[in-house]
C-alpha cells in the first residue's frame, strides 16, 4: 500500500454505519442539492428543445440502455483493478459502484473535486488515507484523459479510412498510447513524492506498484468506456431522430461525444461541463447533421445522463442508509 495510508482500519462502527454517518454530513448532501438544482436549471433552459416531437425506436432504445449498463460495469471494474494494482486495496463491485456514484454527482458542483473528495472519505474505511486516495484519483483521471486523446485519434482515423490523413491519425494514436505507457511510472513517482511531502509530512520510501502492463490495460479499458458512452450518445440519436444506422454517422457521434466530454471536463469553472460539452459536441456534429438536430441530441444526452445519475444516486444512498440503520438496530439488541 502507498506509505501514507493508515495501517489500521477504524475500529468503532461497521463500514455501512460509518458510511451512513459520512453521508449525513451537510457537505455531501449539498452535492446532491446542487445536482438537483442543475437538473431544474437544465430543464428550464432547454425546455423548448426537449418539448419538440421526437420519434421513438424501441430496438435502439434497448441497445442504448444495454450499452449504458455495460458502461457502468466496465467503469466499476476498472476502478476496482486500479485500487488493487496501485494501492493493493480490494473493494467489492458494490463499493466501487457506490464510489463512482459519488464522483458522478460531485462533478455538478463547481470545482468538480467534491465527488472525488467524498469517494476519498469513503475509502478511509479501507485504511486508505487522503494521500493514497488522491494518488489513485490522479492516476485514474490521467488515464481517462490519455485514453480520450487516443480514442479521438482512432475514431478520426477510422472516419478518414484509406486516406493519408487517416493513417496519420491512427499512427499518432498508437504513438500517443505507447508514449503514455512509457512515462506513466515517472509520473506516478513524481505524484507520490509530491503527496508524501504535503503538509510537511516526513519523506518515506515507496514502491510504484502500477506496472506498465497494468497501465496499458487500464487505458485500453477506458478506451472501451469511451466507446460505450459514445454508443449511448449515438443510441439516443438513433432512438429519437429516426435516423438509419450508418457506420460513419455512428463514428461521428462517438467522436463528438468524446471530444465534448473532455472539453467539458477541462473547463473547471463549468459544473458538469455545462455549455462547453454541448457547444463543442454540436460544433463537430454540425458538419454532418442539421444544426438543430446537433444541438438537440447534445441537450437530450445531457438530460439523460444527469437524470439517470441522480436517480441512481438516490437509490444507492437510500439502500445504504437503510442497511446502516439495520446494522445499528442489530447492535442495539
Amino acid at each position: 500500500m502507498y506509505p501514507g495510508a493508515r495501517k489500521n482500519s477504524p475500529p468503532d462502527l461497521p463500514q455501512d454505519t460509518r458510511w451512513f454517518a459520512t453521508l449525513r454530513r451537510g457537505w455531501l448532501w449539498l452535492i446532491v442539492i446542487f445536482g438537483l438544482g442543475f437538473i431544474v436549471i437544465s430543464l428550464l433552459k432547454n425546455h423548448e428543445i426537449l418539448a419538440q416531437k421526437f420519434t421513438f425506436s424501441l430496438a435502439f432504445f434497448i441497445a442504448t440502455v444495454a450499452s449504458y449498463l455495460v458502461y457502468w460495469v466496465v467503469a466499476c471494474a476498472l476502478w476496482q483493478r486500479l485500487l488493487c494494482w496501485l494501492l493493493r486495496v480490494r473493494v467489492s463491485f458494490g463499493e466501487a459502484f457506490l464510489q463512482l456514484t459519488l464522483v458522478s454527482i460531485g462533478k455538478y458542483v463547481p470545482g468538480k473535486v467534491w465527488g472525488m473528495a467524498a469517494r476519498g472519505s469513503y475509502l478511509q474505511q479501507h485504511a486508505v488515507d487522503w494521500r493514497s486516495s488522491t494518488l489513485a484519483t490522479v492516476v485514474e483521471q490521467t488515464a481517462i484523459l490519455h485514453s480520450a486523446v487516443v480514442h479521438s485519434l482512432c475514431v478520426a482515423g477510422l472516419l478518414e479510412n484509406g486516406s493519408s490523413r487517416g493513417h496519420l491519425f491512427l499512427t499518432t494514436a498508437v504513438l500517443t498510447l505507447l508514449l503514455g505507457v512509457a512515462i506513466h511510472r515517472p509520473f506516478v513517482r513524481a505524484a507520490t513524492k509530491t503527496l508524501q511531502h504535503a503538509r510537511h509530512a516526513a519523506p518515506a520510501e515507496f514502491t510504484v506498484t502500477l506496472s506498465a502492463l497494468n497501465y496499458f490495460f487500464l487505458v485500453c479499458g477506458f478506451l472501451l468506456v469511451w466507446t460505450l458512452i459514445g454508443t449511448v450518445f449515438a443510441g439516443l440519436y438513433f432512438t429519437c431522430f429516426g435516423a438509419k444506422l450508418e457506420l460513419d454517422l455512428w463514428l461521428v457521434l462517438i467522436l463528438s461525444n468524446t471530444v465534448g466530454i473532455t472539453a467539458g471536463f477541462l473547463a473547471l469553472f463549468a459544473p458538469g461541463g455545462i455549455g462547453i460539452r454541448e457547444g463543442v459536441g454540436s460544433a463537430i456534429l454540425s458538419g454532418y447533421l442539421p444544426v438543430a438536430d446537433a444541438i438537440s441530441v447534445c441537450v437530450l444526452f445531457r438530460f439523460w445522463t444527469v437524470t439517470v445519475e441522480f436517480v441512481i444516486a438516490v437509490i444507492v444512498f437510500s439502500l445504504v442508509g437503510l442497511k446502516a440503520k439495520r446494522s445499528i438496530g442489530k447492535r442495539s439488541i
